[in-house]
């Protein structure tokens, strides 16, 4: 009788830490090739928004239980609610809270994307053809320096937030997988 290697289980998928690690992958890779890595920290910078969204789900809906999933809430909304309910205050005129800010508005630029002109004028180094070039709002905050600083920023109010609520000290943790893996017969799964 033919088998096959199976496993069975189940995983604890903590999406916050998901997507925080892999805007550390992504920042990793801009940083030892930072020449061409504009896409590569674009990429990070949305992973660190995403992960601060589902970080503020997990403690909000699921810990605090402040909202139910729908109706949907700004991430702004989410952030003043939980922080309320925890009595930490929020600047966003400083930092941690402006560098949020910087990032909701980067992620809206790019996430209801639209056609537009822009004109302008620029020094230009003759040595250096990136230098012809108008940017947007999301590409002059699309740097390595600001997805160090959002990192920094992020992971200051998510440890500040996890204090308050009285969790772990250590938010980023990635979920536990358990099962067994055993033969079967092949026409089993």
């Amino acid at each position: 009788m033919a088998t096959k290697t199976v496993f069975q289980g189940e995983r604890d998928v903590i999406m916050y830490a998901e997507l925080w690690h892999a805007a550390n992958s992504l920042l990793q890779i801009a940083d030892e090739q930072p020449r061409g890595s504009a896409f590569v920290t674009l990429s990070s910078l949305l992973m660190r928004m995403f992960s601060l969204e589902a970080y503020l789900n997990h403690l909000g809906e699921g810990v605090l239980k402040l909202w139910t999933p729908k109706p949907h809430l700004p991430v702004r909304e989410k952030l003043r609610l939980v922080a309320a309910a925890l009595q930490v205050s929020v600047d966003d005129t400083v930092r941690p809270y402006s560098t949020v800010e910087g990032l909701i508005q980067f992620r809206n630029e790019l996430a209801h994307g639209r056609t537009t002109r822009i004109e302008g004028t620029v020094d230009v180094d003759p040595n250096d053809r990136f230098s012809r070039r108008l940017f947007t709002a999301y590409e002059k905050f699309n740097t390595i320096e600001n997805a160090r600083f959002v990192k920094e920023d992020v992971n200051q109010i998510v440890v500040g937030l996890q204090a308050a609520a009285g969790l772990s000290a250590f938010p980023w943790i990635m979920g536990a997988t358990t099962g067994w893996e055993g033969t079967v017969p092949s026409d089993q799964s």
